[in-house]
């Protein structure tokens, strides 16, 4: 359906609809490419790129795909490792999205821009961005997108499970309390590839599980 679309709009020369089907296409790959490893996650991820940087390359663009186009380059220079690319871009659809009241897309914006922080261990931080997507999610009734945020929050709170100390044991608890109600909720809104990326989260988490000694 999308390549139909971008033909058609090709077709007709019409770039507001080209940039559209471009943005989502883009949004396609990137899915793949979470669920891709290695040298094909590579090619997903370049094509992701690819496709949006043509669409944000028409000038007419509505500022909603250009947002979710920017999360898109935002998502897809975490997943290289580029995370002032990220952040830049992060930013720069968080703005957009707030400027003109997309309230997914501030919460998107908010989940992404927390990933990008904890990447870069900065954990408290991370946590205010966490938690202002969440709160946007329970304020606008977005349960798919809450789910999201607490799966991408709970992988950030496994992140820093080191060490033997209680902290360390309660962020795990923490993140695994996470996992499973965002797979409860992927149940429900049957988000078949979210919960596959969670069900695999689960069973790799007991590998983080902070060592606290033998009492």
């Amino acid at each position: 359906c999308l390549r139909g679309a971008i033909r058609i709009s090709r077709a007709i020369e019409n770039t507001l609809c080209l940039g559209l089907a471009l943005v989502a296409l883009g949004q396609v790959r990137l899915l793949q490419a979470q669920a891709a490893e290695g040298a094909e996650r590579a090619r997903f991820l370049r094509r992701a790129r690819a496709e949006v940087a043509r669409a944000l390359g028409f000038a007419h663009l509505y500022t909603e795909p250009r947002a979710a186009g920017r999360l898109v380059l935002a998502q897809v220079a975490l997943l290289e490792g580029s995370l002032s690319t990220a952040w830049q871009e992060a930013t720069l659809a968080f703005e957009e999205a707030r400027a003109s009241d997309l309230a997914l897309l501030q919460g998107r914006a908010s989940r992404v821009r927390g990933a990008i922080l904890a990447a870069q261990e900065d954990f408290e931080q991370a946590d205010q961005h966490f938690e202002q997507a969440l709160q946007m999610c329970r304020s606008h009734h977005m349960e798919l997108e809450r789910a999201r945020t607490l799966h991408l929050y709970a992988e950030a709170l496994l992140l820093r499970c080191v060490g033997a100390s209680g902290s360390a044991m309660a962020h795990y608890q923490r993140g695994l309390n996470y996992l499973q109600e965002a797979r409860v909720v992927y149940a429900q809104c049957h988000a078949a590839l979210d919960s596959r990326q969670v069900e695999l989260a689960l069973r790799q988490a007991p590998s983080k599980r902070p060592f606290l000694g033998w009492f």
